[in-house]
C-alpha cells in the first residue's frame, strides 16, 4: 500500500462561517481515514483572529504549508477601516509566507462585491491582488451573499 504524504492546510478565519465549515470537512476526512485505519490526509492548522495576529503563531502555522484557505477578513466596519483592513490581512499572510520561504497554493474566499466600487468591494479586490502575488496556485472564489 502506497503511503501518501500528509498535506498541511492552514485555514485563516477558522472560527468564521466559511472557515468553520471548511475545518469541519477536513477534520471529517481525517476521522474517516482513522476509522478505516488509514493515515490521515491532512495536517490542519486552524487560525482564529488571535493566532493570526500573533507573529509566532502565524509563522509557525505557515511553515511547511502546501495550501492556505484564506477566509479571514472584515466585512462590517467604518468605510475607511474596511477598505484598509482586508488588504492588510492579506499582506500579513503574504509576508509570513515570504519570511518562511514557502509558496503555498492559496484559496481565497472573495466576494462578488469585488465588482462594485464600494469600500468593501475595493478592499476585497485589493486583498485578492496581494494574495495572487504569493506565487503558488491561486484560486479566487467569488462567493455571492457572503459579506
Amino acid at each position: 500500500m502506497e503511503r501518501r504524504a500528509v498535506k498541511r492546510i492552514v485555514i485563516t478565519g477558522a472560527k468564521g462561517l466559511i472557515g468553520w465549515h471548511a475545518h469541519a470537512r477536513l477534520h471529517a476526512a481525517n476521522c474517516a481515514a482513522k476509522f478505516s485505519e488509514e493515515p490521515v490526509p491532512f495536517d490542519i492548522v486552524a487560525l482564529d483572529h488571535a493566532a493570526f495576529n500573533n507573529d509566532t503563531a502565524l509563522q509557525s502555522a505557515v511553515e511547511g504549508a502546501q495550501t492556505v484557505l484564506h477566509f479571514a477578513g472584515v466585512n462590517r466596519a467604518p468605510a475607511e477601516e474596511l477598505e484598509a483592513v482586508n488588504p492588510a490581512i492579506s499582506l500579513r499572510l503574504a509576508k509570513a509566507c515570504k519570511a518562511g520561504g514557502i509558496v503555498p497554493d492559496i484559496v481565497y474566499a472573495n466576494s462578488t462585491h469585488v465588482l462594485s466600487d464600494t469600500p468593501y468591494g475595493r478592499s476585497k479586490r485589493m486583498a485578492g491582488e496581494v494574495l495572487s502575488q504569493i506565487g503558488g496556485r491561486y484560486t479566487n472564489m467569488g462567493l455571492p451573499h457572503i459579506f
